[in-house]
Formats: C-alpha cells, sequence, structure tokens
C-alpha cells in the first residue's frame, strides 16, 4: 500500500526459531539496517514472533541475538510492496553462527543454472493413469534433511528463484493480476520438477531436492510473499468428490498415455528461443521475447522472461506452461498422505 507520495510501506512478519529444536525463541534481539545504518530494534514475543505493519519498501539486513545462542545474520533482503505479506524465519544456533546474504543465494542462482541439466535423464515409461503423488518433500536444507509439505517446497523455491512482483510491475509494467498469472505458471513448473525428482531421477540418494542452485534449486526458507503462497495453493484442489489433489504438467502423446516431465526452467534466452532437449520430448524448441533482460540458462524448458512476457500480453498461467511444454496437460493429481 502507498501511505505517502512514492513511499510504499509493507505488513512484514516473521519468527525466530531455534535451528536444532524448530522451537520459537521469545524475546530474541532483532536489529535491523540499511545502508549501514541502524532502522530499528525490538524483541519478538512470547511465541517468537513479530510484525512491522508499515515498513518501507527496500533491501535490509537482519541481526538476530539471544542469551545461549551465537548471533545470526542475514543480508541484503528486499522488503516488496507488491507481493503481500511479507513472511520472514530466521535461526539461531546455539553452536555456531548463522550468516545468509541474499545477493549470494541470487549470484548463485545465476551461475548455476547451466549446470542443472544432467538431471534430465528420460525414463521412456509411459503410465495410463493419473498417478498418485507425494504431499511432502524431503530436502536438504543447511546439510540437514528435512521434510516439508508439497505447497511449503512451492511457494519457497518460487520466492526464492523468480524477481519481486515490485521488479515485475516496475520495470516491466505488468499489472497485479499479470504477474500472478506468471507466478502460477512458474509455480506449476516447480512442482512438476520436484515430481520428476521423486519419479525418475534425483540427484540426491537420501532426498528428493537440496537448497542450493548449483544443484537443484534455490531454496531459501528465510523470506516467502503471501503473493507466492497464493499462486503455489491455486495448484491444490479441493472437492467432495476427489478430495485434495494437485496440478502438475505431464506430457501426454495420446489421451490415455502419461509421462513425466522434467520441468526445467532457466532466467532468459535474449529472444532467441528455446531450445529442444533429445531426451525429453516435452521440451521442443520455442519462440520467445524476454520481458527484461535475465541471466541466461540453458535455454531449455520455460523460459522465466518469456514467460512474464507472455503474462504482459494477458496470457493466462495455462497458456504460459503449455507453451513451453509440448504436448504437455494439467492434470490433478491425489497425493499419497496428506500430511
Amino acid at each position: 500500500m502507498m501511505t505517502t507520495a512514492d513511499t510504499y510501506t509493507v505488513n512484514v512478519v516473521g519468527v525466530v526459531l531455534d535451528l536444532q529444536t524448530n522451537a520459537p525463541i521469545p524475546s530474541s534481539e532483532i536489529t535491523v539496517m540499511s545502508s549501514g545504518s541502524l532502522i530499528s530494534t525490538f524483541s519478538t514475543d512470547e511465541q517468537g514472533r513479530f510484525q512491522i505493519a508499515t515498513m518501507p519498501e527496500g533491501t535490509y539486513s537482519w541481526n538476530i541475538s539471544k542469551s545461549g545462542y551465537y548471533d545470526s545474520a542475514y543480508s541484503n533482503y528486499f522488503v516488496d510492496s507488491k507481493s503481500g505479506t511479507n513472511i520472514f524465519t530466521f535461526y539461531l544456533c546455539a553452536d555456531y553462527s548463522i550468516v545468509k546474504d541474499r545477493n549470494t543465494l541470487n549470484n548463485e542462482t545465476c551461475n548455476a543454472e547451466a549446470i542443472s541439466e544432467p538431471l534430465a535423464i528420460y525414463s521412456g515409461r509411459s503410465l495410463s493413469s493419473i498417478p498418485t503423488i507425494s504431499a511432502t518433500v524431503s530436502i536438504i536444507v543447511d546439510n540437514s534433511i528435512t521434510s516439508v509439505p508439497r505447497m511449503q517446497y512451492v511457494y519457497t523455491t518460487l520466492s526464492s528463484e523468480t524477481f519481486t512482483a515490485s521488479d515485475y510491475q516496475a520495470l516491466g509494467d505488468m499489472s497485479e493480476n499479470q504477474v500472478y498469472q506468471f507466478y502460477i505458471a512458474h509455480a506449476l513448473v516447480i512442482n512438476t520438477w520436484i515430481e520428476y525428482t521423486q519419479s525418475v531421477y534425483s540427484n540426491h540418494s537420501n532426498a528428493d531436492a537440496c537448497d542450493s542452485s548449483a544443484c537443484c534449486h534455490n531454496y531459501d526458507p528465510t523470506k516467502v510473499t503471501s503473493l507466492a503462497i497464493d499462486a503455489a495453493h491455486s495448484l491444490r484442489e479441493v472437492s467432495l468428490t476427489n478430495g485434495l489433489r494437485y496440478k502438475l504438467l505431464m506430457y501426454t502423446p495420446t489421451s490415455s498415455s502419461y509421462q513425466y516431465v522434467w520441468g526445467a526452467y532457466f532466467s532468459s534466452c535474449y529472444n532467441q528461443g528455446t531450445l529442444s532437449h533429445n531426451g525429453q520430448p516435452a521440451l521442443q524448441s520455442k519462440t520467445c521475447t524476454d520481458l527484461l533482460t535475465g541471466y541466461g540458462g540453458h535455454r531449455k524448458g520455460l523460459c522465466q522472461m518469456g514467460a512474464a512476457y507472455m503474462a504482459k500480453s494477458d496470457a493466462t498461467y495455462s497458456q504460459i506452461a503449455l507453451y513451453y511444454f509440448s504436448n504437455c496437460s494439467i492434470v490433478s493429481c491425489p497425493p499419497i498422505d496428506i500430511s
């Protein structure tokens, strides 16, 4: 929302947790800095939570401290006024200091996209019906394996891998709904990718994915947004007759056959278009126009900047996804469990 001319504010909420136990830490001291200047200091409540109802949009660094723990530092996290509520999760550890720099994570994403292609192993097996899928994802985060709800994986990855809604609206002149359609399309592809790692091939013998884009996806749970959460949750379908189901893409060469799709994506094709993948029949070359200059990549699957351009032209999320993934259908799969 806008309070004064050219001043945008954000509803920011968050929690401080113990890294080992995941328990909330009450009375944690939080110091907020911007460009080296002190902005605010405050403490978490009895549930380890905090709220800043009208925080000016901008980039901030957060220092967290509590007696009995090492200090933690989270640097260069942008608070975005166009993405709804910004939700932060900070950790403290009794054994060592936690240090995260969002700029470093962004650079890792940019440099890593070209080396993710070894995951594109095509199984060649066909299914005669829509598969049942897992409602959870096992992921290696900070070198520890954790299990998270499927949509939590999707919206956390979506928050970590995309530009902010403010970027798309200000630099790309996109409307709120256009950004939302792009976010849903991206969420659908992420959900398709994680299904591929669970059913066909994972780079990890003990988990579905990890938090490094040098291997899998950039998964940084520090900040998510309500916009990303809404986009991910739009992939869920709940009905009295069918129960809970999750949408994803499947390759459908015939009306009665289904094959898993490597849900690949990259940042920008620089208006050169995408490339076909010999091992993935759903990944065929497409003409493409970028909304903004991105960071390049392997040019297979969904072009993020090209998808944003399509959304700006009022394409829906399904039109975007089905354009980049040939001969595919959006299917709704029941989960194995509902944990």
